[in-house]
């Protein structure tokens, strides 16, 4: 009975370990063609899965710039193109309310593709291509970015 019962909280526990992810990244940035000069930005999130395909959450992030720092919490929606996550394409879609060293709050949005690549069963390589926008700050053009330093864990 014992067997059984371990078996049983075995399949329960691998069945549960692809509903939640905790990512993490880190990037880096020199805007050349603005004065806003370099950038850091380090971010998490944790997302959980609705279905294979979808999984819905939040990002926190704070961008160390050369001017007004930037802090963030925005909700986020990601589209898995394939069932198998730990290896899918993904698009995801984060979009709210930021605020800038506590001066102002402004709009942003936020779109990026990626693919995910298996290190572990549970933990993913997940580079990805990210553009941004402030779509209610005048002379603000969006910002391409590409996130090779993002790590996703699965459990």
């Amino acid at each position: 009975m014992k067997r059984i019962l371990l078996l049983i909280t075995l399949f329960s526990m691998s069945t549960f370990a692809k509903n939640h992810m905790l990512t993490g990244s880190s990037r880096s940035a020199y805007n050349y063609n603005t004065d806003s000069g370099s950038s850091f930005t380090a971010s998490v999130g944790y997302y959980h899965s609705i279905s294979p395909t979808l999984q819905t959450g939040l990002d926190a992030s704070i961008s160390l710039l050369s001017g007004p720092d930037i802090y963030s919490i925005l909700p986020g929606v990601i589209l898995n193109f394939s069932e198998d996550i730990n290896s899918s394409k993904y698009f995801k879609v984060n979009a709210g309310i930021v605020d800038f060293d506590s001066i102002a709050t402004e709009l942003l949005l936020q779109a990026s593709f990626g693919k995910r690549y298996a290190i572990t069963e549970n933990i993913v390589w997940s580079p990805s291509v990210q553009i941004s926008s402030f779509p209610g700050v005048e002379n603000s053009d969006p910002t391409l970015s590409i996130n090779i330093f993002k790590m996703d864990l699965f459990f």
